[in-house]
C-alpha cells in the first residue's frame, strides 16, 4: 500500500459584510471573498484518511475524521504516518531477479568515510540488508575493512557509488522491516548501496526500486528508508 502525496487546495469562503455606515439605514451589503483556509487531504491507496485545515490565524485543525488540533502540519503527518506505517510499503524486488549490472564494476580507489548517518540518495535501483552479502573483497575488505569497519557514510569521488552502513542493536540475527520482510544479519550491520556496488547476491536482504530520492536515517538500531511518502523502517531493537 503507497501512501499518495498530500493534496491541498486554497479554499475562499464568500461573507456578506456590511457598508460601514450604510448597513442599518438601507440594507445595503459588499460581497468579500476572504481566502479562509488550506485544505489538505491524505490519501492511501486512493482512499482519503483524513482532511485538515490550516486557518488564516494559521491553527492546523483536522476535520476528517474525527476533529483534532495539531501544533503543527508536519506533527499531523507524522501521526498519520505513524498510524499508516503498517500498511506502507515500497516496492522491492526479490533477491533472485537480481543479475550483476552490466557495467564496470566499482574500484577501491578515491573512496571517503565521512561518520555520518543521514544521506539523500537519487531515485535509483538500491539494495537494503547486511552488506556483507552483496560487496564482494575489493570494497567490503578493501574499502570498508581498510577502515577498520567504521561504520558511517562511504562514496566515492565522481560517480554515484556510495554505502551508509550502522550497527545493529543486538548484532547478528532476523529482523523484520515494515514491508514484513526478513532481513539476515551476519556482520551485525544493516546498509544501503546502489546495485552498481554489487558483486555478489547470497541473500540477507533485499533489493528495492525506488522512484524518487531516497531519504536514509540510521541511529539507535533504528533503519529509515523515505522516498516520497513511501517508508521502510528496520526496528532491530
Amino acid at each position: 500500500m503507497s501512501l499518495h502525496n498530500l493534496q491541498r487546495k486554497e479554499e475562499t469562503r464568500s461573507y456578506r459584510s456590511k457598508i460601514e455606515g450604510q448597513g442599518d439605514q438601507n440594507g445595503q451589503y459588499s460581497r468579500l471573498r476572504i481566502q479562509m483556509s488550506s485544505t489538505i487531504r491524505l490519501y492511501a491507496n486512493h482512499e482519503r484518511k483524513a482532511t485538515a485545515v490550516v486557518t488564516k490565524k494559521g491553527e492546523f485543525l483536522q476535520v476528517y475524521p474525527v476533529k483534532k488540533t495539531f501544533f503543527s502540519e508536519q506533527e499531523w503527518r507524522s501521526e498519520w504516518t505513524r498510524i499508516l506505517r503498517p500498511e506502507i510499503t515500497v516496492q522491492s524486488e526479490e533477491s533472485k531477479t537480481w543479475v550483476p549490472p552490466k557495467q564496470t564494476p566499482a574500484t577501491a580507489d578515491n573512496w571517503s568515510h565521512e561518520y555520518t548517518f543521514t544521506y539523500t540518495a537519487p531515485a535509483g535501483k538500491y539494495y537494503i540488508g547486511d552488506l556483507c552479502y552483496v560487496l564482494g573483497d575489493t570494497l567490503y575488505k578493501g574499502v570498508f575493512g581498510k577502515n577498520t569497519y567504521e561504520c558511517g557514510l562511504y562514496t566515492q569521488k565522481d560517480t554515484n557509488n556510495f554505502f551508509l552502513v550502522a550497527g545493529t542493536a543486538y548484532g547478528d540475527g532476523e529482523y523484520t522491516g515494515t514491508d514484513s520482510r526478513a532481513f539476515m544479519v551476519d556482520a551485525g550491520i544493516i546498509g544501503i548501496t546502489p546495485v552498481s556496488c554489487m558483486t555478489k547476491n547470497d541473500g540477507g536482504g533485499h533489493i528495492y526500486t525506488f522512484d524518487k530520492p531516497v531519504q536514509c536515517r540510521f541511529g539507535d538500531g533504528t533503519f529509515t528508508f523515505v522516498s516520497g511518502y513511501d517508508i521502510l523502517e528496520i526496528d532491530t531493537n
